[in-house]
């Protein structure tokens, strides 16, 4: 089992899915439609600047809503991207 902060503890029981932004809700939104995606990946599909993608990856992490699943090796940039798949927490 891993740890968890209590900062992530406490996010996750203060989580009221009226207080997520729009964008939060779209990249929720497209998780659930398409599964585990990389920040370029979710951009992609929701043709959304990946900047955009990145911050809200983060905060959704930090709400406990969304995982790191792993990574994927991307041919074109040869790198790795962390993949992140929505908690088992239901959201939507």
């Amino acid at each position: 089992m891993t740890d968890v902060a209590q900062t992530s503890i406490d996010s996750y029981h203060a989580f009221n899915a009226e207080e997520l932004s729009h964008m939060q809700h779209r990249v929720l939104a497209i998780l659930k439609r398409h599964g585990p995606l990389s920040n370029k990946q979710i951009s992609e599909r929701g043709d959304i600047p990946v900047n955009s993608i990145t911050p809200r990856c983060k905060e959704l992490r930090e709400l406990g809503l969304v995982v790191k699943q792993g990574t994927r090796y991307d041919e074109r940039t040869g790198r790795h991207e962390t993949v992140w798949a929505l908690s088992r927490r239901e959201v939507l």
